[in-house]
């Protein structure tokens, strides 16, 4: 009995009592959004608003909740806390734990990473001043519990990131929130231990703002940003067209050196006169302040835009091109196109490549059989696809008609996969009517999610981009990505692909001659003679991302 009893006695010492501060979770609180908890499985959601709003855990070692938790927090309209209900026997420091098997072992990446998608996420929308405040002091939290669990040989590499990562919040106003919300001691503290009363001080190190920040549909930005920051320690924020203005700039300046600007068409509204002059303004007043201005021309013009339309565009390009630091474009053809269009001095033009994509499976034979046979194909079938948004200028009615025609004159199995949101109703309906009596073809109408799009270009034997107009093309690299082979038609972008031995270029009314000629050429075993530079290493280093930051104007600018 004495025993059990001084076993009983010792447990009850033993238990560890959490007690949470204030929670500010109601939708009337001017602080609403902050709970001290930044956990995921202490809550529980509702399904239906989990869907709604899209809230997806990221793919982290560590901190891959925290942009599900961070948006919930402010979406949420109704919440309720539970307390004093106790009997979680949470054992942080477990062998099989993340904590102990991750955190306190490997170096924390995975906190700027975290960090970098709730600041594209607050950028993107209008978030208001006062749930920014609450997000920057948890940024700080944040920092602090990840130092105090830190293998002491990444401390002073962390500190050094961290210093360069919060001037883009300033001191005072991380003691402002953390006064209201009872943090105050704590975020002393933490300066004090750490040393780090230089967050308001613009930082040192070279830092970019750029947009419109399209990130979520094109990871191109994405990779650019971590390529720079892998090899400049650089940091980038982006931003969506509602939030640039000259009050952003000012205050961005405090921290940031360059403003990168990519498709300018979505900062204003080209039939509103004060659109148009405001975005131009606001870029002048950029210049003005000491920002290097980057600009990265994917398209001259919009693909879609009229004459009139274009008059407008050119005029907003002539007056930001002038005053750029640096224009980047993504051949030599375009790049002829831009100095001769715009009469821009050829000295601050370069040519960077687009990039590869990073793909989600390995390239080898058994995952390309897998994904023929997840699609509905095997090995005696030729698969040709059509992937990307569909829409007018990509020539795919034209490239719908020459399979067809392919066909005609063929016996050989091919298949026709077109896969992409239908941006383009007539478009749309033509693919649909050639599905209805044709059922080589196979049309999914929708968004395409990474994993099918991977799966896709996996399974297929070519990759057919006859577009009719162009200045570059996403879907070739990611083509390049997987080492698909493609048929280009005859515009200048795609000149590079054509030469290098990647793509069969072709005017549009041989598409269905390129495709008898790859057709025959696979049921042959020899297409990857044909292609055979898309599986050298060396052929495709120049479109690595860590081989272009490397390059000129990067060097000069970040280095």
């Amino acid at each position: 009995i004495f025993v059990e009893m001084f076993y009983f006695i010792t447990f009850l010492y033993l238990i560890h009592y959490r007690y949470y501060k204030e929670n500010h979770l109601d939708s009337s609180n001017e602080l609403k959004g902050f709970h001290e908890s930044f956990m995921l499985w202490d809550k529980m959601f509702k399904k239906n608003f989990i869907l709604e709003n899209k809230l997806l855990i990221s793919d982290m070692i560590a901190s891959e909740e925290l942009l599900f938790i961070v948006k919930a927090y402010y979406l949420s309209n109704k919440s309720t806390v539970s307390v004093g209900n106790y009997g979680y026997n949470y054992r942080r420091l477990n062998d099989n734990s993340i904590t102990k098997s991750k955190r306190m072992v490997l170096y924390p990446n995975y906190e700027f990473h975290s960090w970098n998608l709730v600041d594209n996420w607050i950028n993107n929308n209008d978030i208001p001043h006062a749930y920014r405040q609450i997000v920057n002091l948890r940024k700080v939290l944040s920092f602090s519990y990840a130092l105090s669990i830190i293998n002491p040989i990444f401390e002073k590499r962390f500190l050094e990131e961290i210093k360069k990562y919060i001037p883009l919040t300033t001191k005072d106003e991380i003691q402002e929130i953390a006064k209201k919300l009872n943090y105050e001691k704590n975020i002393l503290d933490f300066f004090k231990k750490y040393d780090l009363d230089v967050f308001s001080n613009v930082s040192e190190k070279k830092s970019m703002i750029y947009g419109p920040d399209w990130s979520k549909s094109n990871e191109y930005q994405s990779l650019l940003s971590e390529s720079l920051k892998s090899e400049y320690n650089l940091y980038s924020t982006g931003f969506s067209p509602k939030q640039f203005n000259i009050e952003y700039l000012k205050e961005k300046r405090k921290s940031c050196d360059v403003l990168h600007l990519h498709w300018l068409h979505a900062f204003y509204n080209v039939s509103e006169v004060s659109s148009v002059e405001g975005f131009i303004k606001a870029v002048k007043y950029a210049k003005s302040i000491g920002y290097t201005i980057l600009v990265t021309i994917h398209n001259i013009f919009p693909h879609e835009s009229g004459y009139n339309e274009e008059l407008v565009h050119k005029r907003v390009q002539q007056e930001v091109y002038d005053i750029s630091d640096c224009i980047l474009v993504h051949s030599k053809p375009v790049k002829n196109q831009v100095i001769d269009l715009f009469n821009i001095n050829s000295t601050k033009v370069y040519v960077t490549p687009h990039g590869l994509y990073p793909i989600k499976y390995e390239l080898n034979a058994k995952n390309r059989n897998m994904a023929k046979e997840k699609i509905g194909y095997d090995d005696n079938d030729f698969v040709a696809s059509i992937v990307g948004r569909i829409r007018q200028y990509k020539g795919i009615d034209l490239a719908l008609s020459e399979f067809q025609n392919f066909q005609k004159k063929n016996t050989l199995s091919a298949k026709l996969i077109i896969a992409g949101f239908p941006d383009d109703k007539k478009i749309d309906e033509s693919i649909k009517k050639a599905t209805k009596y044709n059922s080589s073809i196979k049309y999914i109408d929708r968004e395409i999610t990474d994993i099918e799009l991977a799966e896709i270009l996996l399974a297929s034997d070519v990759c057919l981009l006859p577009y009719e107009k162009g200045t570059t093309s996403g879907v070739a690299y990611l083509s390049l990505s997987y080492r698909t082979p493609m048929i280009t038609s005859n515009i200048e972008c795609f000149d590079e692909f054509s030469e290098k031995g990647f793509s069969l270029k072709v005017d549009h009314k041989n598409i269905n001659t390129a495709l008898e000629y790859l057709c025959n050429a696979y049921f042959s075993n020899s297409l990857n003679t044909i292609f055979g530079n898309l599986n050298e290493k060396d052929s495709i280093n120049s479109y690595r991302w860590d081989y272009i930051v490397k390059s000129e104007p990067y060097k000069t600018i970040f280095s």
